[in-house]
């Protein structure tokens, strides 16, 4: 599965959903569950933790997390995905990140996503999952 970065922010921020995005990453973590994350979506959430005044040092053990992760993998974007995506936000009305996340579910043929973006409902091939 897809794991979207309000997964990782609603624990890295002590939001609302972190219980439930615990339980999903700590199933990714011990390999319980296949995830795949995009650098686009790390991107975004080192953006948000930016934000929200986080230090380098607190972004830098974030980053360093997601490498003793043992279920994730690491999705790279090309321009070519990008540009693909551009055309998912026409046909499925998606934001630009929601049809970036959707045109890596389908290069890795994947169709469940970690995500409490209702967004994804929308899309009759994705699987969006708020819990393991």
């Amino acid at each position: 599965m897809l794991i979207d970065a309000n997964i990782f922010l609603e624990v890295q921020l002590n939001q609302e959903k972190a219980q439930e995005a615990s339980e999903i990453l700590e199933a990714v973590s011990k390999n319980k569950v296949q995830g795949y994350i995009t650098d686009f979506t790390i991107d975004s959430i080192v953006i948000i933790m930016e934000h929200y005044d986080k230090s380098p040092d607190k972004i830098k053990r974030f980053l360093v997390s997601l490498l003793a992760y043992k279920g994730l993998d690491f999705y790279q974007l090309s321009i070519y995905d990008k540009i693909e995506a551009t055309e998912h936000m026409t046909s499925l009305n998606l934001d630009f990140d929601d049809a970036c996340m959707y045109q890596a579910m389908k290069v890795l043929k994947i169709n469940r996503i970690a995500s409490f973006d209702s967004d994804f409902d929308k899309v009759p091939t994705i699987s969006r999952l708020t819990s393991i």
